[in-house]
């Protein structure tokens, strides 16, 4: 996944018009999506390389993140007011994925996943399933669109939703 400041920008901003005061990036595909967040910003990532999780923790010392994963995921129920992934369900592309930022989000979901072009049609939702997965959830969906190439070259779908049944 490819990545730029307009894109963590866009991430950024989301979280702080949704109130999420903490996020976590399931995968860390990408530090660079991280790169727009203020070090008190509450994030936590996971991923599986070692290496990886070096380079996160050296470039974002106040950010917590752990070698785990993709599932499960190693937080507690409704840990985070947002849990995002960019890149990350189109190569492990199962439904635990999702079952696990479903069970760790206190409120929302946002995924920004790459798409075939293949079999394109504009008036339909382009989702890898990640659309699809949410209908049969208790949840109500926010965005489902395709990001433009100013804010994400891979021109990733993002698809939002909220949990409906919050915890009290």
């Amino acid at each position: 996944m490819t990545s730029s400041p307009e894109f963590s920008r866009f991430v950024r901003d989301l979280a702080f018009s949704l109130h999420a005061h903490n996020i976590l990036y399931v995968g860390c595909s990408n530090p660079d999506d991280l790169s727009e967040f203020r070090p008190d910003s509450g994030i936590c990532g996971t991923c599986r390389s070692a290496q990886d999780l070096a380079a996160l923790a050296e470039r974002y010392p106040l950010f917590e993140f752990r070698q785990d994963g993709p599932v499960p995921i190693p937080y507690p129920d409704n840990s985070f007011a947002m849990v995002f992934s960019h890149g990350l369900l189109g190569h492990a592309g199962n439904s635990s994925i999702l079952d696990e930022m479903y069970r760790v989000s206190s409120k929302y979901i946002a995924s920004f996943e790459v798409l075939p072009e293949r079999d394109y049609d504009p008036d339909v939702p382009r989702d890898h399933g990640v659309y699809r997965y949410w209908l049969d959830r208790d949840v109500t969906i926010i965005s489902n669109v395709q990001m433009h190439p100013d804010i994400d070259v891979d021109r990733s779908q993002f698809v939002l939703v909220k949990k409906q049944n919050l915890p009290a």
